[in-house]
Order: structure tokens, then sequence, then C-alpha cells
């Protein structure tokens, strides 16, 4: 058996990297709607103003 650390070192020196690329975690689905901003005009100067709640 192989040390762990010893494999991570070797990689590391040798310069191996992965081919598959990663996941595409920003990249909006298109079928997904887009939904205004509605506060953009609302000055929000102090606590309480505004109220959130999300529903899923």
């Amino acid at each position: 058996m192989v040390n762990l650390k010893t494999v991570h070192r070797a990689v590391h020196i040798l310069g191996m990297v992965a081919i598959a690329p990663g996941p595409h975690t920003s990249t909006p689905h298109p079928q997904h709607p887009k939904y205004p901003y509605l506060l953009r005009s609302v000055a929000i100067d102090r606590p309480y103003r505004v109220w959130f709640t999300d529903v899923t």
C-alpha cells in the first residue's frame, strides 16, 4: 500500500489534472423564468421596511 499523501505529492509534482470539466453551476437553464426585481425603485432606509418570504 502507498500512502495517500505520497500519491498526492507525486501527482502535484507531475502536474497531473483531471480531463473532465467541472459542473456549470452559474449557467441558468433557458426554460427557467427570470423574475423582475420589484424593489429596485424602493429606498430601503430603515429596518423592517421590506419583508421577504420564500415558499419552496
